[in-house]
């Protein structure tokens, strides 16, 4: 399931409903990934409620650090959605347990 379906959801809401529409896995933004270890959430915490709706969270969507960003209106766009570099990214992949 594309997380932008279910984005304004906590993450066992996202979960149910990936589980609902009968689909597989759920890709993840880092904001939200990064929302829910600040929720007190921890990785495996993430791993287990996805294990349990027998979801797997497939990936993280998207890395979007390479374009110009100046253009950007601050109040328009959600500059969280950008605020993760390369090394934030592949960090959250690995905590995630995605080792190449």
């Amino acid at each position: 399931m594309w997380n932008g379906t279910v984005r304004a959801l906590p993450l066992k809401e996202q979960l149910r409903a990936a589980a609902i529409a009968r689909c597989e896995a759920l890709g993840v933004m880092p904001s939200h990934y990064a929302a829910w270890l600040g929720s007190d959430l921890s990785s495996r915490d993430v791993e287990a409620r996805a294990d349990d709706t027998r979801i797997g969270i497939t990936h993280l969507d998207p890395f979007v650090r390479w374009g110009n960003q100046s253009h950007l209106p601050d109040e328009d766009f959600p500059m969280n959605a950008i605020a993760f570099t390369a090394d934030d990214f592949f960090r959250m992949a690995d905590a995630l347990g995605w080792n190449p």
